[in-house]
């Protein structure tokens, strides 16, 4: 094993640090060293009125940060994951996401997976797997979901997964109760997960993984499985790249991506198709 080691910070939600991934693996590769990770658990978070999110005042609390190291040390390039507070890094960590401290950057636009590119000109391998997780569960069709509280799309109903038989939840308990009780559904089960790892099983499990922009897409993203990203245009921040990748504004398109990977919904949707879809 390498003996030599490179310490990296991030800052960010559990979703950013996953799509730092290829940025960590990259350094790893052009240094020829191990990665100690350490992740930033005093930074204070800063959301808009009324936005809920689970990590409350800091952007990383310890029930987040505990849950997904056990995936980061799936990562061959990372060797260990810590946690600190920003006062307590050293002068020769590297920063994974120094973009944040840019005031010129958006950081509500672009790809977050892809932000660093353009500040370093380095070559990031975006398109293919950074996630290796093979499915665990038998054949069948399957469709794995996840919404969190915010970057939604409040014009998708969702009230057609009624008609598919098998749609699993993954996230938080009040996510899915907010999700069902919002598009009336009775038959989506919740799948319990307890580590990043668990999480990331289920979703290389399904056959369509189906969530807005939040941290259990990011795995998906991570993993190119069939996903397709509902886009919130407040804030446009994850583009989805390379196999399996869709992305929908509204139902139409969405029913297009259903039919494309295998789901028939349109005899129980009043909403149709895009007819500019070509299928192939």
């Amino acid at each position: 094993m390498n003996t030599n080691y490179l310490t990296v910070s991030h800052g960010g939600h559990s979703g950013d640090i996953v799509y730092s991934i290829p940025l960590v693996n990259h350094l790893s590769s052009l240094k020829n060293v191990n990665i100690r990770y350490i992740i930033i658990n005093d930074r204070m978070a800063e959301f808009k009125p009324g936005v809920i999110h689970p990590n409350g005042s800091t952007i990383m609390n310890r029930n987040a940060i505990e849950f997904i190291k056990p995936l980061l040390l799936t990562i061959p390039s990372i060797s260990e994951v810590l946690e600190m507070p920003s006062k307590n890094l050293s002068p020769d960590c590297f920063p994974l996401d120094f973009f944040r401290d840019i005031p010129t950057v958006d950081l509500g636009q672009g790809s977050i997976a892809l932000w660093t590119r353009k500040f370093l000109g380095i070559p990031l391998d975006t398109e293919n797997a950074w996630l290796n997780f093979k499915k665990l569960s038998p054949p069948g069709k399957k469709i794995v979901c996840a919404f969190s509280r915010r970057y939604r799309n409040a014009s998708i109903d969702y009230n057609f997964l009624n008609s598919i038989d098998d749609v699993s939840f993954v996230g938080l308990p009040d996510e899915f109760q907010n999700f069902i009780s919002t598009h009336k559904l009775n038959s989506v089960k919740y799948l319990p997960t307890h580590n990043s790892v668990e999480l990331a099983e289920v979703i290389a499990s399904s056959d369509l993984f189906i969530g807005n922009q939040s941290f259990p897409f990011s795995i998906a993203e991570g993993l190119k499985v069939n996903r397709a990203l509902e886009v919130c245009e407040l804030c446009p921040n994850v583009i989805p790249s390379g196999h399996g990748a869709f992305d929908y504004l509204n139902n139409a398109a969405l029913n297009n991506i259903l039919r494309i990977n295998g789901f028939d919904v349109q005899k129980n949707s009043d909403y149709g198709v895009c007819d500019f879809q070509i299928y192939v």
